[in-house]
């Protein structure tokens, strides 16, 4: 019986790890692709990144072209919160996501995206949760 627990842990771990590797590998891709319309200072990218979120428009601007790209928010701007949600919990936990969420997921016209991303690192450290 242990060993069809642990067995059936080990595969929930190694599908969340594939979970993870897959949104990874599509944030990359949203980071190529909206780099090439958003001429952002790649330095202030590097700095979010870290935790150090510059107040810049253009950064603003490549911020909102990631989180349409990856469905969290529409065309028109408007938080997609069940597609955050989603995401969160596949990064997070179900839990934490829920808080973050709950927390983060604030319409602020076009700084939106760069003060949920923003309020999610500030709300998930030490451990900070990013999805842009």
């Amino acid at each position: 019986m242990k060993f069809l627990v642990a067995l059936v842990f080990a595969v929930a771990v190694s599908s969340a790890q594939a979970q993870n590797t897959k949104q990874q590998e599509k944030l990359k891709q949203h980071h190529v692709e909206c780099a090439k319309q958003v001429p952002v200072d790649k330095e202030l990218v590097e700095k979010a990144g870290k935790g150090d979120f510059v107040d810049n428009a253009t950064l603003k601007e490549y911020f909102t072209c990631i989180a349409k790209r990856s469905g969290f928010l529409n065309e028109a701007g408007e938080i997609q919160k069940e597609v955050l949600l989603k995401e969160t919990a596949a990064a997070a936990g179900d839990e934490i996501a829920k808080k973050l969420v709950d927390a983060c997921a604030v319409p602020a016209g076009p700084d939106t995206t760069f003060n949920v991303a923003k309020c999610y690192w500030e709300k998930s450290a030490p451990n900070p949760v990013r999805l842009i």
